[in-house]
């Protein structure tokens, strides 16, 4: 599986979790927040040091 869709279905799955436990409070939608959070960030440094090391 390629690693944009594993961060694609990630971000995807932690929306949904987010989405499911958002009336539970803060701390139930800390894993939801965490999948959604993270493989954002993590792509954003794959286009950022792809982008550096072209130049």
């Amino acid at each position: 599986m390629s690693v944009p869709l594993l961060a694609a279905l990630l971000f995807a799955l932690g929306r949904v979790l987010f989405f499911a436990s958002y009336e539970k409070g803060a701390p139930w939608r800390g894993t939801g927040f965490a999948l959604t959070f993270y493989p954002t960030i993590f792509m954003l440094v794959v286009v950022l040091i792809t982008l550096m090391a072209g130049l």
